[in-house]
């Protein structure tokens, strides 16, 4: 099985360096100043267990290079407002045989990727584990790349190859399973998670602050998130909006750190700082969609603004 990996930040290092575990032979394909990385090889771990060094089979740069290669799959493991640059149909254009798998949370990626892929060969996945590349700050140790899988949350499958898919991601350590509508689930998902990324941020990335000063705002926003990927994928988000209430989301806050195997501050900054054009490309999506829908998006744009202006 011939892999390529689109993107080697935490996610594609992560995923790659399973799939090679499980018996892939991986590559990967990144912007020329990441190749000097890539070629020393990736140390990658699951929290707490020993670290493992990674090595690509191949690293690659240009879409002709990929192009005098067969490939088998194709993992797109960049952020979401990537894929509206040049760089994508060139690079679908040059795997013409090989099954694509779209990781992005976008409300419309999808149906992006089917302007240029059959729907016989798009797989879409929705991340649940948490990576990180370590040392966070403020703390110490060997640079590598950290991941964790919370608890009863596989990585999710959909698509013609979904089963096959979760069975090489598990074999390679990473639970996974395949599921009928990983884009309702993971539009959802979204729909939760940016607002509240955003709301965190405008709190200074402290959890009592936002519990002080932001939660109705959050699930206000969260829940016309909601409500407008249910429009636009024609169903109910049913009882999801009004589990957003602000007490259950402050539970959250104080539960999740006992929990989780880092500090969730110091890496929701961390992580989504670096992707924050996704958590602003989220938002508008939400608010464009909702507007013309006639929809309420009053809250999202509050988020929005304050971000805007926090830039």
């Amino acid at each position: 099985m011939k892999t390529l990996i689109v993107g080697a930040g935490a996610v594609g290092q992560i995923y790659g360096a399973s799939l090679a575990k499980g018996g892939q032979e991986v590559s990967v394909y990144v912007r020329p100043r990441w190749v000097p990385l890539a070629l020393e090889g990736y140390p990658v771990r699951r929290h707490g267990a020993a670290t493992g060094l990674w090595r690509p089979a191949g690293v690659f740069t240009r879409v002709e290079e990929l192009a005098a290669r067969r490939w088998d799959r194709v993992w797109i493991c960049t952020a979401s407002p990537a894929l509206r640059e040049p760089w994508l149909p060139e690079l679908l254009a040059a795997v013409p045989g090989a099954s694509i798998v779209l990781l992005t949370p976008g409300l419309h990626d999808r149906e992006l990727l089917l302007e240029h892929v059959p729907a016989a060969r798009l797989n879409l996945g929705m991340i649940t584990l948490m990576g990180w590349s370590s040392p966070l700050p403020g703390e110490q140790g060997p640079k590598e790349t950290l991941w964790w899988p919370p608890p009863l949350s596989p990585a999710l499958f959909e698509g013609p190859e979904a089963e096959a898919l979760a069975a090489e991601l598990a074999a390679g350590g990473v639970p996974a399973k395949a599921t009928a509508d990983v884009a309702w689930t993971a539009g959802l998902g979204s729909a939760g998670l940016i607002p509240a990324i955003a709301a965190l941020e405008l709190a200074g990335w402290r959890f009592d602050t936002l519990r002080a000063e932001g939660l109705p705002r959050l699930c206000a926003a969260a829940v016309e998130a909601m409500n407008v990927v249910g429009a636009v994928r024609g169903k109910s988000p049913g009882l999801a909006p009004s589990l957003l209430r602000p007490w259950i989301v402050g539970l959250i806050t104080r539960l999740a750190p006992l929990v989780a195997p880092v500090n969730m501050e110091v890496y929701l900054c961390a992580h989504f700082s670096k992707v924050r054009p996704q958590t602003l490309a989220g938002l508008s999506t939400w608010i464009e969609d909702g507007e013309a829908r006639g929809l309420p998006t009053t809250a999202l744009r509050e988020l929005l603004r304050g971000l805007s202006a926090a830039s």
